[in-house]
This record gives C-alpha cells, sequence and structure tokens, in this order.
C-alpha cells in the first residue's frame, strides 16, 4: 500500500540522518539559564516535527496519514455508536522529538478534556502525577506522552462487571466489544497501524535513550499487546487457554448509559431485549450503582437462568463470540515472548516489519493509572485519620450524629470537623501518621509492579540516567537509591510546549470541562456542548449566548485543506509547512521579563470582590504572560505592534490571530506582503475594556519589553521593515517612544474607530491607513483595499495548529460575570469545521471492507445490523432460536439510512 511504502522508504532516510545528529546536546550548558539547547533555558518550547530533517518528517507523514477516527467509527461500530469525540480532532503526542533525547514513554487511553483544549495528551492533573513518577526516576523534561486514541473517546474502552459463561457458570469480567477491539486492535485496522507507526518513530528516535515504556490502563496495555505482536512478538491474555478450547461463551450485549462518561454492560436476551430487566421483571435505572449491584447479583444467583436466556453469536475465537482472546481481561504483559524465547517485559529483540530490530532491553511497565493511585490515596488517608479519630477518645463521636461513616465524604467531613476539637500538636501527629498510611496504600499498589523492576535494578538490568537539574547537577533517582515513592505532582516543563502558551493551558489541575449549548437552525435544535471547551473552571461559566450562536455558524473566510481537525494537510504540498522559526534567544525575552508588577490586585480591591476590575490587565494573573508574537522574525517586510484585542490568541498561542487578526492579514495580503511580516502584541495579555489610566500603567509597568524584542529582531535582520505599523492607540505611544526619528518616517498608524471589544467590521482605520500607504510609499504592489480577512498563514501558527485555527474570525469566548478574564470558552469549532466530511485514504477504505468481511466470515454481527437482521442470518442458530418481533428500543438503535444490503461486503 502507498501509505506503507511512503514509510518503509523513509525509514531508511531516517536511519541515515540519525547518524549526523549529537548526542550530547547539552553537555556545554551551565546553571543558572543553561544555553539555548538545553530543556531548562528559559526560551525552550516545543516547536513540533521539523521538516527539514528526515526523521521527523517522518512523523508529519505517519501522523498526516493516521485516519480519522469518527470516520470508522461511523463505518464499524454497532447500532450507529460513534465512541470518538469527532469535535476534538486528534491530539498525537507531547515530549522531546531530538535524537536520543526520551528516556521514558507514558503511554494512556485517550485525551482529557483540559489535553484538548491544551493540544497535548498526558497533561493536568494526570499529567502532573506522570510528572511526578518520571521525577521518581530523576527525569524533568525527557520524557515523553502519547495515547492508544489520538481522538478522545465517548465512554469505556472496556466494558466492566460484563457477564460470560465459564463452565456453565456465570461469571462477571472487563470485556472489549468486538467493534471496539475490531477499529483498535486488530492487525486489519488502520487506527492500530498509524499508533504502533508513531510507538516505532519513538524507539527508533530513541535507540539508547529510551529504557521504559509505561503502560496506564487496558487499552494502553492492549494496544502495547497488539503493537507486539504487530511485529511478531507473541502475547499471552488472561484467558487465552480457556478461550481457545471452547470453555467460554460471551452474550451479546449492549451498554447502556450509568452516569458521567461510564457505560454499564446490559446482555441481550434470545429476542433481544435487556436481559435483567426481561428475567427479573424490573425496570433498572443503570446510573443507580444499587441498581447495577441488583442485576449483578440475580446474574450470579441464577445461572442457569440467565445461560438459557442469553443471546450467544457462536463465533470468533473458539466460537467464544470474541474476536480476539485479549478481549476478555486484556493481555497480559507479564506474558512477552520475542522470537520464541521465555517470558520478559524486555521487547528486546523486537523487529520490526522493514528488519529493524530492538538491539538493547526496552522495558514494558503496566503501572496502576494515576487517577486510581490518587484516589486510593485520598481515601487511605480520610480512612486512617477517621480510624485514628475514633480511636482518641478526646473526640466527641457525637459529630458523627448527622454523618454516615460508610460514606468517605462523610469521614472527610467528620475529620475536618473533629480536628478542631484537639490539640493542636496532637492534631498535627495524627494528620501526618494519616498521610504516611495514605503513601502506604499507594505502595501497596505499586508493589507487585516495583518488585519486578526492582529485580530487574539489582540484576543490573534496569537503570535511568537522571536529567540534569536547575543547579547543573543530575537529579536522584530515587528508585535507584531505593527511596519509597509518594506520588506527588511535578510540574510540566514549559520545553514541552509550544511557543507563548497561557501558563493556565501547562498546569497539573484537570480544571476543564465540556462546553453546555443549544442553538437552533431552520427550526432544528442542535446541542453544541462537544464543540466546546472549558479551560481553567469544571463549571459551565456565565457566557455570551447570541455571540456563542455566531460563532457555530461562522464560516471561514477562505476553507482550508481538507480534515480541517487534524493538526496539518493531509496532502503532502501542506503536511510539510512548518512556522517561521522564532529564536530561544528570543523567546527568553519574552519569558524572562518581569511582569510581577501586572499580576498584583490594585490596592483595597480583590479577585473575590471585584473580580477582574482588580487588575489592570484584562486576563487573570493565573494565565500569565501569553502569545506575544506572530510571523516572521528575521527581517520581516513590515513590522506591527498592536493592541490585544479578542480571546482567540488564547486558543492559537500566537498574537492577533482573531477576527481583527484576519482583517489585518486581508490588509497585507492587499498590501502584496503576504506572510512576510511580524505581529508583536503591546503587551502579552487580554485587555478588553481596560480603562485608559489601566493601560497607562500597564504600559508603565512594560517599558522595556517592546524595545528589547524589537531590537533582537532588528539585530539579527539583514534589512529593517519598509514598514511600521501601530494598529491601536496604546500601539501608537509605545511605538513612537520605541523608533528611532529616522524609523518613525516610515510608521504609519492605524485609528481604531468606535467603543467596545467587538465591532461589526473589525477592520476599522483600515482603510485610511492603506490609502496613506498607497499614497507616500513605493515599496509595495498596491491595488485595492478589498476590506476582507484572509486566513492566518500556516507560517505563524504553530506546526501543530488544526487546520480551521485563524480562518473564521473569533472562535474564543471570555466568560461574563464574576469569572470573566479568568474562565475562557475555548476550542469552539464552528459547525463547517465539525460536520465536514471526513477523508479515508484508498488504503483506509481497504481495511474497512477487510474488517467486514471478517465479521461476517466469523459470524460476528456486522455493524447497523439489528439482532432480528443477525438470527436471520445465523440459519444453523435461528432454528433453535424463537424470534420474536417486538424489540426493545434502546437494544436495536440503528441508523436507518444504512441497511444490512448495503455494506459493501463481498
Amino acid at each position: 500500500m502507498k501509505f506503507l511504502n511512503t514509510l518503509k522508504s523513509s525509514i531508511l532516510l531516517f536511519a541515515l540522518s540519525l547518524t549526523f545528529l549529537s548526542q550530547s546536546l547539552y553537555a556545554d550548558c551551565k546553571p543558572p539559564l543553561f544555553c539555548p539547547g538545553h530543556p531548562l533555558y528559559a526560551g525552550a518550547f516545543d516547536r513540533g516535527p521539523n521538516p527539514e530533517l528526515d526523521s521527523q518528517r517522518l512523523l508529519l507523514d505517519i501522523q498526516a496519514n493516521a485516519p480519522y477516527d469518527p470516520a470508522l467509527a461511523d463505518a464499524l461500530m454497532r447500532f450507529g455508536y460513534q465512541m470518538f469525540r469527532s469535535p476534538d480532532g486528534s491530539i498525537t503526542h507531547r515530549g522531546p522529538l531530538g535524537f536520543n533525547q526520551v528516556k521514558i514513554l507514558f503511554w494512556g487511553q485517550d485525551g482529557t478534556h483540559f489535553a484538548v483544549g491544551g493540544n497535548y495528551p498526558g497533561i493536568s492533573g494526570f499529567g502532573g502525577a506522570v510528572q511526578g513518577m518520571a521525577m521518581h526516576h530523576g527525569v524533568e523534561y525527557s520524557l515523553a506522552t502519547m495515547n492508544a486514541y489520538f481522538t478522545t473517546i465517548k465512554g469505556q474502552y472496556s466494558s466492566y462487571n460484563a457477564v460470560f459463561v465459564m463452565d456453565g457458570e456465570v461469571r462477571k469480567g472487563s470485556i472489549t466489544p468486538n467493534d471496539t477491539w475490531l477499529i483498535t486492535n486488530s492487525m486489519m485496522s488502520p487506527m492500530q497501524e498509524s499508533r504502533s507507526k508513531q510507538l516505532e518513530w519513538f524507539i527508533r528516535n530513541n535507540p539508547d535513550s529510551l529504557q521504559l515504556i509505561v503502560c496506564f490502563g487496558g487499552a494502553s496495555q492492549d494496544a502495547m499487546g497488539s503493537f507486539i505482536e504487530r511485529n511478531g512478538g507473541k502475547v499471552g491474555s488472561r484467558f487465552e487457554k480457556e478461550i481457545r478450547s471452547g470453555q467460554i461463551m460471551v452474550p451479546e450485549f449492549f451498554k447502556a448509559y450509568s452516569g458521567g462518561n461510564n457505560e454499564f454492560p446490559v446482555p441481550f436476551s434470545k429476542d433481544g431485549q435487556d436481559l435483567y430487566k426481561k428475567l427479573t421483571g424490573k425496570s433498572f435505572n443503570y446510573t443507580n450503582a444499587n441498581h447495577q449491584k441488583e442485576a449483578l447479583s440475580f446474574a450470579a444467583k441464577n445461572d442457569d437462568l440467565m445461560i438459557k436466556n442469553m443471546l450467544f453469536n457462536h463465533g470468533g475465537v473458539g466460537k467464544s463470540g470474541l474476536i480476539h482472546p485479549a478481549q476478555l481481561g486484556g493481555y497480559d504483559l507479564d506474558k512477552i515472548s520475542i522470537n520464541g524465547g521465555e517470558y520478559s517485559r524486555s521487547i528486546k529483540g523486537l523487529t520490526f516489519d522493514d528488519g529493524y530490530q530492538v538491539k538493547r532491553d526496552l522495558f514494558v511497565g503496566t503501572w496502576k493509572h494515576p487517577t486510581f493511585l490518587a484516589r486510593a490515596k485520598r481515601q487511605a488517608g480520610i480512612d486512617s485519620l477517621f480510624n485514628k479519630l475514633i480511636r482518641q477518645r478526646k473526640v466527641q463521636v457525637s459529630v458523627l450524629k448527622d454523618s454516615d461513616p460508610s460514606s468517605i465524604k462523610d469521614r472527610e467531613k467528620f475529620n475536618k470537623e473533629a480536628i478542631k476539637e484537639l490539640d493542636y500538636g496532637v492534631a498535627r501527629k495524627l494528620k501526618s501518621q494519616a498521610y504516611e498510611d495514605s503513601l502506604e496504600a499507594v505502595r501497596k499498589e505499586m508493589g507487585p509492579e516495583n518488585r519486578i523492576f526492582e529485580k530487574l535494578r539489582n540484576e543490573g538490568r534496569f537503570y535511568i540516567e537522571p536529567d540534569i537539574g536547575p543547579d547543573g547537577k543530575p537529579y536522584i533517582n530515587k528508585f535507584h537509591e531505593g527511596i519509597p515513592y509518594e506520588h506527588e505532582k511535578s510540574q510540566l516543563p514549559q520545553s514541552h510546549f509550544m511557543a507563548m502558551m497561557p501558563n493556565s493551558k501547562i498546569g497539573t489541575s484537570a480544571n476543564a470541562t465540556r462546553g453546555k449549548h443549544t442553538l437552533y437552525l431552520d427550526g432544528e435544535k442542535i446541542k453544541a456542548g462537544a464543540n466546546i471547551i472549558v479551560m481553567n473552571d469544571r463549571a459551565i461559566p456565565a457566557y455570551d449566548k447570541k455571540r456563542m450562536d455566531e460563532i457555530l455558524l461562522s464560516q471561514p473566510n477562505t476553507y482550508p485543506d481538507n480534515n480541517y481537525m487534524l493538526r496539518r494537510a493531509v496532502t503532502e504540498d501542506g503536511r510539510y509547512i512548518s512556522e517561521s522559526p522564532i529564536s530561544q534567544e528570543l523567546y527568553a525575552l519574552m519569558k524572562t521579563y518581569d511582569f510581577s508588577p501586572l499580576y498584583k490586585e490594585k490596592e483595597g480591591m480583590t479577585w473575590e470582590k471585584d473580580g477582574i476590575n482588580a487588575f489592570y490587565i484584562k486576563s487573570h494573573p493565573e494565565h500569565g504572560d501569553f502569545a506575544h508574537f506572530r510571523g516572521i522574525s528575521q527581517s520581516p517586510y513590515v513590522f506591527t505592534l498592536a493592541d490585544p484585542e479578542g480571546w482567540d490568541s488564547y486558543t492559537t498561542n500566537r498574537a492577533f490571530t482573531g477576527k481583527r487578526g484576519q482583517f489585518h492579514q486581508g490588509f497585507m495580503d492587499d498590501l502584496g506582503v503576504g506572510d512576510n511580516h511580524a505581529v508583536l502584541s503591546t503587551v502579552p495579555f487580554m485587555m478588553d475594556g481596560a480603562t485608559p489610566e489601566e493601560w497607562e500603567y500597564v504600559i508603565e509597568h512594560t517599558k522595556g519589553y517592546v524595545e528589547s524584542i524589537l531590537e533582537h529582531i532588528l539585530k539579527n535582520s539583514a534589512d529593517e521593515p519598509v514598514l511600521f505599523l501601530a494598529d491601536g492607540e496604546n500601539a501608537k505611544k509605545v511605538l513612537e517612544r520605541v523608533l528611532t526619528s529616522e524609523q518613525r518616517k516610515r510608521m504609519v498608524t492605524i485609528y481604531r474607530k468606535g467603543k467596545g471589544r467587538i465591532r461589526a467590521d473589525n477592520n476599522s482605520g483600515m482603510e485610511a491607513a492603506f490609502n496613506y500607504i498607497k499614497k507616500n510609499f513605493d515599496e509595495f504592489s498596491i491595488g485595492q483595499y478589498k476590506a476582507v480577512a484572509s486566513n492566518i498563514p500556516r507560517t505563524h501558527l504553530p506546526i501543530y495548529a488544526p487546520m480551521w485555527w485563524g480562518t473564521t474570525g473569533d472562535t474564543t469566548l471570555n466568560a461574563i460575570g464574576k469569572n470573566k478574564g479568568k474562565v475562557v470558552q475555548t476550542a469552539i469549532k464552528p459547525l463547517w469545521v465539525t460536520d465536514a466530511e471526513a477523508i479515508l485514504t484508498k488504503e483506509q477504505k481497504l481495511a474497512h471492507r477487510k474488517m467486514l468481511n471478517y465479521l461476517k466470515k466469523n459470524n460476528l454481527p456486522l455493524p447497523y445490523e439489528s439482532i432480528i437482521d443477525f438470527l436471520e442470518r445465523q440459519k444453523d442458530y435461528i432454528a433453535s432460536v424463537e424470534c420474536n418481533d417486538k424489540f426493545s428500543t434502546v437494544s436495536l438503535k440503528s441508523n436507518k439510512k444504512r441497511k444490512i444490503t448495503d455494506l459493501d461486503v463481498d
């Protein structure tokens, strides 16, 4: 196939290019700021894959050829169920891309809401905990994260508490449904192929440094198992023998909503109904945990009745009903065998399809999920303190009067109240003991896995070289030193993120949620919450609903390349376009400027009482400085200093990318400049609604900021800009102060008219400035001013930017009310983006047909096939089954647009 052939030829270039790359990039770096090549340098940031390097060009190929997961799901998942959050797009990786720079690779399931808003996997609370795990081995920045799914998912990968039959008894376990397994882990799946190719890339790119791949949860462990088997290794599964020998049968089931992102597996009866309801005569509410327990208890006590009425498909491996044995309980990564060798956690000797071989120990860890560990730690601490307080007769038991001792929330409440009654010293001692007990609970959970790696450490086979810290000395590898693990979060390194990202998008708390909004289009009610991510809060803020409608219904200035949700174009012409380079020295000037005076509250005012008015800047200090700059940093033809307007810069991490910035780009196009210009924010904060007095204070306390940046640009440019533009009154004041008298002769001001943040046209003042330039400057190929907005050039946006960024006016909303300036509704994807038809390549369509054929030949239900259609197709089976035309709407939810006869199956 074309994709594979392209990869194979590129791999040869990859191997050659690595030969010439240095493995000691940081050898000469010294504290306190290190050198520009060091990940802890003040100006360090993630540029993304570099198309100029053959190895990183290959990574762009892999990611651009990844299938759009929702398109596969639409074609292959049962009953029209689509598990992927299609508006989110792909989130591929976080971490360094240089040769031999990754020591630990962490592999999760899918991105969180925060990851969607931040454009990277492995961030927020999960990411902070992952960083803490890495720091236990002395690693701060030499780590990478990726997920089993590049797209976020709804519901769960595996169905917990699913019932199955083993040796004539009803049991429960974790089962991955056939359709989920097929598109996620089967050897026919383009999704599995693309994910495996990315993992191969990280292994090839870090042949000496990568020591450990850590899998969190069932999805990533199964992804690792399928990766190993794809490349010729073998991985056992927990019930493989029983499934292959026919001892296990899994009934058909559907997934009932059970609250939040959870689902509860409910077996079908032979006539396609809810089996629990049919046999008990009760209507279960599966969002209620007690109802779930009741259903499972009934199943355990009524084996014969359950088995007699279950619907089995009698297809798959050992007629179990499953495609692969690992669907029940997952792959067992303690049973990895490479080239027929003994079981090992090392994949040494694994050979990829082009002959590349892993030549040294590379270990696979199956660590407990950080969220699970955090929950276990918290609960153990609460329980421990509760029990200690009860034993301390000094505490009045009356505090428990209105509490339920079995409720963790009530125990926590009791702890807080009871501790107030104790002497300070006693309370401190009890809390300290409880904390130690909470750590012990974490260590107990990690114990089995730790013992595996302690044995390898003692054998001299496992050691991770620690990173160099800010003091110029190596960190302590606590694991190697035998220091117990404490499960604490660590700060994420700035070098892992795009330049100019807000601090609030690099945080270590899961401080984000899915939006909530309904609009009406031609009388149709559209729920658009999936198109919105709320950053910096877990609650939906008050917001301008009319503006939200406008954003969702807006259209692009011009349609960009296809697959708008992807991070880059699919076509080869577009996928290698990268952002104009900005030096780390220039970025260091931005990041080391002292903005602390602007983060202080005004005298006599507080955020809690006065909201954003308590600050001179109009973005909360939690966001920090962001979106300083975009464009050409060396010899720009035009240099613009622009007063920030709108909040799109928060989403794109680049200056002036919203509606005003897009009109500015149209202005540049009409001047014949194209992308050969630079834009610097007058100040790197939002200032919408700021008073003249507030602007005056902010400008006064940022003296030297614009000067140092412009000085650096001019110093490193062969030619000075032909034109200096000031967009806005405050930009005019600062630029006049900064420029020399000679440079001011080439300065033109764009005078904005009207008041308020958003004007209907948002190109106010540009026509007058255009006409002035046309009359007084001979250096431009000037036609007529068209007064239209243009898409922000891809060379002005980070390489990770989705194709729709900077194309559709303002797409980010600031909250209103008390959260104004702090909570941001970002990544608001207009409907034209999410409604666009996703493109599958010819090879991906062929894979889709193969998967459909596999289902049919193995007597397994097909997508969009109702239970009755399936039973009719099962000729041998249907004779013994009495069909019932009365089916529940839940079990037979189907897509009327597609019938079984429409499936493209040979």
